[in-house]
């Protein structure tokens, strides 16, 4: 599982409807990595299940070509304009 509070997060390279693309560093390490962040509103949300067939996809991909997968993190966040809780997913 990925510790995503070991890494300090920077600009946004990419972004879509789905999803935002960040560089980030590990703390200790300094390795620079990136980072996919996905917001849904929670386990049950279909959205859900898509992340979840891409992180499956990525675990099993080896290959010089293909980015390495670091790992899967999840949290709980409160959106203080909504005033409701979303999950806050990276891979």
């Amino acid at each position: 599982m990925l510790k995503i509070s070991d890494y300090k997060f920077g600009k946004i390279i990419a972004r879509t409807e789905r999803s935002s693309v960040l560089l980030a560093s590990n703390k200790i390490t300094s390795q620079k990595v990136a980072v996919k962040c996905y917001r849904v509103p929670s386990r049950s949300s279909p959205d859900y299940l898509h992340i979840l067939n891409e992180f499956l996809i990525l675990s099993r991909c080896a290959h010089p070509n293909i980015v390495k997968f670091h790992g899967f993190s999840e949290e709980t966040h409160k959106d203080e304009v909504l005033n409701e809780d979303f999950l806050a997913v990276y891979l």
